[in-house]
């Protein structure tokens, strides 16, 4: 493949050669050689017929380092990478969508921003937990409020709707309280806070 890349950059077997060897450095868990090939191949050849595939697989392979394959969601011990893998997935995901809204790969990668979405947003949701536990409630105000703007179809929607209304009451802010508290009991009468288990450290 890299023999074809050199001396025919530009011919059919080369650039085909590109995806499979993206596919091969995917397959054996080389994530970052995956990711450097299918950006390049992206950036070079971006009319290639089989180019809403490296799309996919660029985002697919984010996927797998930022979540696995058992969908793990995060809680406050992942890295940092390993959240930025999985954000830079929902980004590469969504631009799929978005530029190929008829593609072959989109009810798996609606799939898969589903999965995405709610790990996010429960990584988020817990962070903000952990402000929310320690009176840091601007911290938590913040995380949740951000949550919201980010996820809005999340799972997590009133958990972080019920942290604002206990930071605003933290802080004082009783009239912003009760503007969340009454979305609250609009969209989801029959929510119950969960209790929290604080982490170690936060993330």
């Amino acid at each position: 493949f890299d023999d074809l890349q050199v001396k025919y950059p530009f011919g059919d077997y080369a650039q085909q050669g590109e995806l499979e060897k993206a596919y091969a450095h995917f397959k054996l868990g080389e994530f970052s050689n995956t990711d450097e090939i299918l950006q390049r191949f992206i950036r070079v050849y971006p009319r290639h017929p089989h180019i809403e595939y490296a799309y996919y697989l660029r985002a697919l392979n984010r996927y797998t380092q930022g979540i696995g394959k058992r969908g793990t969601v995060f809680k406050v011990e992942k890295t940092q990478r390993t959240n930025e893998y999985a954000r830079q997935a929902f980004d590469y995901f969504s631009l799929l969508i978005r530029r190929f809204p008829h593609s072959r790969y989109r009810a798996d990668s609606v799939k898969r921003l589903k999965v995405l979405r709610d790990a996010l947003a429960e990584h988020d949701l817990y962070i903000a937990n952990y402000y929310l536990q320690r009176k840091a409630y601007v911290a938590a105000a913040r995380r949740a409020k951000n949550l919201l703007e980010t996820y809005p179809q999340s799972v997590q929607i009133p958990a972080a709707l019920s942290i604002m209304v206990q930071s605003y009451e933290g802080l004082g802010l009783h009239d912003l309280a009760r503007d969340s508290q009454r979305v609250l009991d609009l969209n989801f009468p029959q929510f119950t806070p969960k209790k929290f288990k604080p982490g170690k450290k936060k993330s």
